[in-house]
């Protein structure tokens, strides 16, 4: 008797789907594709979220410094303050602009950087 790789039941008789030599119920295997589309879907989602937070940033950090576009030494930056201290892009831009904004720090615009971030 087969098991399903799913819920874990036996299944009887020979109506079952198999998906990487594993069997399923067919139920359960319409669920386990629908779980996994959904997880794209929010891994889609989740980059897009990213590239228009990076743009948001980079467009902020362009009227900052007063740059055409963001160089890419500030970009991976971002990226590693991202990765190191696990702050959003969004985050990023929030610091500076409050750095500079409300607490008035003039933009060193011979040096940009993103270091008062974290």
């Amino acid at each position: 008797m087969a098991v399903c790789g799913f819920c874990h039941q036996q299944i009887t008789g020979t109506d079952y789907r198999s998906y990487k030599s594993k069997k399923y119920h067919p139920s359960c295997y319409e669920e386990l594709k629908t779980m996994a589309n959904q997880k794209e879907k929010k891994i889609a989602m989740s980059s897009s979220s990213k590239e228009k937070e990076l743009d948001s940033l980079s467009s902020y950090v362009c009227q900052l410094f007063q740059l055409s576009q963001m160089p890419k030494s500030l970009i991976r930056q971002a990226k590693k303050i991202q990765a190191e201290d696990g702050l959003t892009f969004q985050q990023i831009e929030k610091a500076l602009w409050w750095f500079h904004e409300v607490e008035g720090h003039a933009a060193d615009l011979s040096r940009p950087n993103l270091g008062i971030a974290p």
